[in-house]
């Protein structure tokens, strides 16, 4: 069961990373405002920060269960 998850873990962050990268095209195609630009890039990188780590988590649940069982 757990394997289940940190494979569809492992799958939201990927479609996570399109959706950043798809995120970032539209805002520099679409706000000319320089610090409306700021704001959202931090905000798209603190988003993107997060998907990793949760990925990086589940990595090392993984680690875990393979070691322990």
């Amino acid at each position: 069961e757990m394997k289940k998850l940190i494979i569809e873990i492992h799958s939201l962050e990927n479609e996570g990373d399109g959706l950043i990268r798809r995120a970032f095209k539209y805002l520099f195609a679409n706000h000319k405002n320089p610090i409306l630009v700021i704001k959202w890039k931090d905000l798209i990188e603190n988003m993107e920060t997060v998907l990793d780590e949760c990925e990086n988590t589940a990595d090392i649940v993984e680690e875990i269960i393979i070691k322990n069982f």
